[in-house]
């Protein structure tokens, strides 16, 4: 049970606390060291720091891709997609949404190379894991498969024309051809002055197709009214007229035996309609006389018979798929450019975690890299480097979600959510107030107690405007809509596709962590081995320029940026500090001896 804690505790502090100066090497690892190359201490602490996140990176990156996959595997059924598509476009008449099936193939395609290039880049991980002995093809597997993640996503949706795909034209086209289709079938219009062909080239490109093609259906009589449900109004208004001029002398009891006696025309009408229409005529004919019945109980009761004509009626159905279409005509526009926006969604989505995993893994692979190589000034100006290049990208997407859905809270939210950002910032010793001085902080060089005292600090103040950031956030989604919003939408559809999300920005944050990591010890090692075997003339030459550039800076600090001044460590001591971690570092790319740095004679 201790070993288990202990392994946790280990674990937690080489993963989330990115901790490498007080990392402890287990038996198990050091076994596995033991028999490669000869390394320095340093050295198999940071391999045994890669290791572990890379491990966790491909386990993430695992979960992420089966998450990914099943949801690849729900879009590949047109049916499906089209229900996806509904739920976000609800202008979309039914009658289009057959024209979607290119926009479909292109969709599946790019799920299912997403799901690829997560494959490719979590075999390059697990390659790197197996050989975390041997730097070199680690590194090499690792830089490989980050690449990757990059390269294949943005060719997919550079190269694929998932937008230009859909042509509005031609499907306005396609489905007023089918209404028209649609409308040559029906009944109703067999017996007035109306040309469905002509639906199209007359209506097509009217501002108000679907009301002026409805107003001109409503005066030729085929639409049922909202009230009585009934067409043909004209008909009810004739049945009125007939009992008003009956005979006041119609008395024959039985009307259906005139009727049974009737033409073929009367008969072809009733079987026609309706079955029971005889039955409902048969009151209007209870007054007739024997003398004129076929004359008189036909015209009493062939209203009656012409009213219950659903034929002459145009169903629901069509007019429903008339008004889908007229409204679609009248805001294809907005159509066409949600659909973009859609479009534009689906591929940050994609492609945000692998550009938010610069971000956040070039900062920890920075703070790794201090804790190393404390007087190295290269990780200061990389956290620098990475906050200013990646924070305006995060930024625009955060004030997008703000413009669409944010008030005040929203805005206090994302403040201090950008200030636990830029309380990275190199700027000063957090011992010593946020005073710009080059000498102090990250971008100077410290103590390996003074740098990790300086990393847990701004760690600290960190974690809390994290916290507070996140109280403001619950604050603002039960000031707002957001909360009954979420309600209403949020399913296990929503959540299984924010979670491999989730899963992959936390998967390629860690493994961006070791690449950037490793650049920094690399860069390191050949900068300073370059500064130590450097000529006196280099170095002359070096510091004339300085003293050059200096002079741009009025202020006493820039004229005394080069000046000599009393250091903490003696010259030879820091220089065999340095010695000391470049052939720690410098073994790492050794295969079987480590090599030695040769120092000149002037340098000690």
């Amino acid at each position: 049970m201790v070993a288990q804690l202990t392994w946790a505790r280990e674990m937690y502090a080489r993963v989330v606390h990115m901790s490498v100066h007080n990392l402890l090497v287990f038996p198990s690892e050091m076994a596995v060291v033991a028999g490669e190359s000869p390394k320095a201490p340093l050295a198999i602490k940071y391999m045994c720091w890669r290791k572990s996140v890379i491990q966790a990176s491909v386990w993430l990156l695992l979960a992420a891709l089966g998450a990914k996959t099943v949801l690849a595997a729900q879009s590949t059924t047109f049916a499906a997609f089209l229900g996806d598509m509904r739920s976000y476009v609800t202008l979309l008449p039914d009658v289009i949404l057959p024209s979607f099936q290119k926009l479909h193939v292109l969709y599946v395609v790019q799920a299912f190379s997403t799901v690829g290039t997560m494959l490719l880049t979590g075999l390059c991980a697990a390659y790197a894991l197996h050989h975390w002995t041997t730097y070199h093809r680690s590194r090499t597997a690792l830089r490989l498969g980050y690449g990757l993640s990059f390269v294949l996503p943005y060719a997919v949706l550079l190269f694929l024309p998932i937008r230009s795909c859909i042509n509005f034209n031609d499907i306005r086209l396609e489905a007023c051809d089918a209404l028209a289709s649609l409308l040559s079938r029906q009944a109703a219009l067999r017996h007035v002055n109306f040309s469905p062909s002509q639906v199209c080239n007359e209506f097509i490109n009217a501002p108000q197709w679907g009301d002026q093609l409805l107003r001109s259906l409503e005066t030729m009589g085929v639409l049922k009214n909202n009230t009585t449900r009934v067409c043909l109004n004209v008909y009810a208004v004739a049945n009125a007229s007939a009992h008003q001029t009956a005979h006041a002398a119609c008395s024959e009891p039985a009307c259906a035996a005139c009727l049974a006696d009737t033409t073929c025309i009367s008969m072809g009408l009733v079987y026609m309609y309706n079955p029971s229409a005889l039955e409902t005529a048969h009151p209007a004919c209870a007054a007739c006389f024997a003398s004129s019945c076929m004359r008189d109980c036909l015209h009493a009761s062939l209203p009656p018979l012409l009213s219950q004509a659903p034929e002459l009626c145009l169903p629901d159905a069509v007019v429903d798929a008339i008004k889908a279409l007229g409204t679609f005509q009248s805001s294809s526009d907005y159509a066409e450019f949600l659909l973009g926006v859609l479009v534009g969604l689906s591929s940050l989505q994609t492609l945000v975690p692998q550009s938010m995993s610069l971000l956040f893994g070039c900062i920890r692979g920075a703070k790794l890299t201090k804790t190393l190589v404390p007087y190295s000034r290269l990780p200061g100006y990389g956290i620098g480097a990475a906050i200013l290049l990646c924070t305006p990208m995060l930024t625009t997407f955060l004030i997008a979600i703000h413009q669409a859905f944010g008030n005040l809270w929203s805005v206090a939210t994302i403040l201090v959510y950008l200030a636990s950002i830029f309380i990275w910032f190199p700027v000063g010793d957090l011992s010593h107030g946020l005073v710009a001085d080059d000498n102090r902080g990250l971008m100077a060089p410290q103590s390996v107690l003074a740098a990790v005292n300086e990393l847990d600090r701004r760690h600290h103040i960190s974690f809390c405007l994290k916290l507070a950031a996140l109280g403001l956030l619950v604050v603002y989604a039960s000031q707002s809509d957001l909360l009954p919003l979420l309600k209403a939408h949020v399913s296990y559809s929503l959540l299984l596709r924010i979670l491999p999300f989730c899963l992959e920005l936390l998967g390629k944050s860690m493994m961006s962590a070791v690449v950037f990591g490793d650049m920094y010890i690399d860069f390191f090692r050949i900068t300073t081995a370059g500064d130590l075997l450097d000529s006196t003339e280099a170095i002359s030459s070096r510091r004339e320029s300085a003293l050059a550039f200096g002079t741009l800076n009025a202020s006493p600090r820039g004229s005394g940026l080069v000046a000599p001044r009393r250091p903490s460590v003696s010259n030879p001591e820091l220089i065999q500090r340095m010695v000391a971690t470049l052939q720690a570092t410098d073994a790492l790319c050794s295969n079987r001896s480590s090599r030695s740095i040769a120092l000149p004679a002037s340098s000690s």
